[in-house]
């Protein structure tokens, strides 16, 4: 059996928390933030950054990257 490699692209639901004075700013804070995974014992803030819990989405735009080399075998491999 040959091994297959795929990219796609998956839409995550994030959050972030921001304060400002009004919504227009708080906006443009949220617009420069960048996203991280967001996980107990993370070290992320959601003061600080878009906040990814989990993978909610479905994979679009699927694309073949590249065939890998070598067959898969249901043979172990012996040791030496």
């Amino acid at each position: 059996m040959r091994k297959f490699i795929f990219s796609a692209a998956i839409t995550v639901s994030a959050h972030t928390i921001v304060e400002a004075e009004t919504p227009e700013e708080a906006l443009e804070i949220a617009e420069s933030r960048g996203a991280a995974l967001y996980f107990n014992g993370s070290g992320e803030r959601p003061e600080e950054v878009w906040c990814v819990e989990e993978a909610d989405g479905e994979p679009t735009d699927i694309t073949h990257l590249e065939d890998m080399d070598e067959d898969i075998e249901d043979e172990e491999e012996v040791e030496t």
